[in-house]
């Protein structure tokens, strides 16, 4: 899901504002983890993994907004935060 909803997130956070879209994308990451946990069949847990698919798709709109609120002396310094916690 993560694959078909990065342009879709791109855009949305083109339309509506990075930082919107950020939250948004954790409440709904938030919303998905809750259906996975609780849920009775295994379509319902099919839909909130796509659910948490699409709201994890937001790894370009974090690095974008990040450029955004730094300073080019800081940007690689917070870039590289951002990319060392993903792992």
């Amino acid at each position: 899901a993560q694959v078909v909803f990065l342009p879709v997130m791109g855009r949305l956070s083109d339309i509506f504002g990075r930082r919107k879209v950020l939250v948004l994308s954790l409440f709904g990451a938030a919303l998905g983890a809750w259906g996975q946990g609780l849920a009775p069949t295994y379509s319902i847990l099919v839909a909130a993994r796509l659910i948490s698919g699409a709201c994890g798709a937001v790894g370009s709109t974090a690095n974008v907004y990040v450029s955004d609120i730094t300073t080019e002396a800081q940007r690689g310094q917070y870039l590289g935060y951002l990319m060392n916690s993903n792992g």
